[in-house]
């Protein structure tokens, strides 16, 4: 007999456009300076989704990014964690900038 376990997880993810402060022009994560606060605006569905849901970033979430590495990696920081994504990643996170 074959038993299979099946495990479901819901995340609730906050609606972006009820976000206070961070309204604005849209671009890509790859765009953001050092130091830039950001909110995600939208994140590709497929694997780069899963992957950026499993570290805890989706649409809402609001980064710092950190470190810019030319031609390198980006690095955000959410809370106290920081995360480096590679160019190819960040370049399909749509993100508006926020203001203080």
């Amino acid at each position: 007999m074959l038993r299979v376990a099946l495990s479901i997880s819901l995340i609730v993810v906050p609606d972006p456009t009820t976000s206070v402060g961070c309204r604005g022009r849209t671009l890509t994560l790859t765009e953001a300076n050092r130091g830039d606060t950001i909110q995600v605006i939208r994140i590709p569905e497929g694997l780069v989704r899963a992957q950026l849901l499993r570290l805890g970033i989706w649409e809402g979430s609001k980064l710092t990014c950190a470190l810019k590495v030319p031609a390198g990696p980006m690095v955000v920081r959410q809370d106290d964690i920081e995360i480096a994504l590679g160019r190819n990643i960040a370049s399909e996170i749509q993100v508006s900038p926020c203001h203080a």
